[in-house]
């Protein structure tokens, strides 16, 4: 209409914007994922939703009903008063672990995750970490580092724990074992000091040479403090303070060894059988 004039207008406060940071394909993902977003102290669980930016966002929270209408031009960030909420990440694809993550709600501008990673893993961005599920298939030119743990303790599987993987001495990695103690650490491979050129897809390689003769060793080392009962949702928090643990080399005791991780072929770590000095079907954990 010609001469429209605008009367009035509301505005509303996104009392979360949160966005997730995948190591393996360094980038933020937000297809395919599913975050519900809920009171710490139980009730219903709003559904997120991810814009065109990959941040995800959730209104209409329980508790913040007359907060979200709130006027932020009048000192509203000094005056309002933020409640405790949980945060679940599901990823039906079976890509990423689920996991959870406390939240302090209505927060300003992008959620800022506050439990790093020790020690950082590479490439941490602005965002929560995901962390790659056994059942994720591995991308072209992705190392992947895989284990079944097993606590040495209990012959249990060694749900939750940490694996922590430094590759080359320098660029660190980290996974975390599902339910049944499955791990996968999903990343880009180092660069090779000898690539003639940097960036090339596909990389170009020297005459008379292969990618498939690259190799790097890799330190392995563990956290884990036996969380039970294991929640469908682990406290991403908890899971990465677990206290520092030892990987066996064999039931005896012996510290696992460095491995090597080769271009192409997936590294599957395995303790050995003292008796028959064969690989067996689990990496041993002890915890502390």
């Amino acid at each position: 209409m010609t001469g429209a004039r605008l009367l009035e207008s509301v505005a509303r406060v996104g009392p979360l914007g949160v966005r997730f940071w995948d190591f393996a394909e360094e980038r933020f993902v937000a297809d395919g994922l599913i975050v519900r977003v809920g009171l710490a102290s139980g009730g219903s669980r709003i559904t997120a939703t991810a814009g065109e930016s990959g941040i995800f966002t959730a209104r209409g929270l329980p508790g913040l009903n007359v907060i979200e209408f709130g006027d932020t031009a009048a000192g509203y960030w000094s005056t309002t008063t933020t409640k405790s909420y949980v945060v679940e990440v599901h990823d039906p694809a079976g890509r990423f672990l689920p996991f959870s993550f406390p939240a302090r709600l209505p927060a300003r501008g992008l959620f800022v995750w506050t439990c790093a990673l020790s020690p950082p893993s590479s490439g941490l961005s602005d965002g929560v970490p995901l962390f790659s599920a056994p059942s994720r298939p591995a991308a072209s030119m992705r190392g992947v580092i895989r284990a079944q743990l097993q606590d040495a303790a209990t012959g249990g599987d060694a749900a939750g724990a940490v694996l922590v993987a430094t590759i080359a001495g320098s660029a660190t990695v980290t996974g975390i074992a599902d339910a049944r103690g499955r791990v996968a650490i999903v990343m880009p491979y180092p660069e090779p000091s000898d690539f003639p050129i940097i960036g090339s897809s596909p990389p170009v390689v020297p005459v008379g040479s292969s990618l498939a003769a690259y190799s790097w060793p890799v330190t392995l080392a563990a956290q884990y403090g036996r969380i039970t009962p294991y929640p469908p949702y682990p406290d991403l928090c908890t899971t990465l303070r677990q206290p520092g643990a030892t990987l066996l080399g064999d039931a005896s005791g012996s510290p696992l060894p460095t491995q090597t991780l080769r271009m192409g072929v997936e590294l599957v770590v395995r303790s050995v059988d003292v008796a028959t000095g064969s690989a067996l079907p689990v990496l041993l954990v002890r915890a502390p």
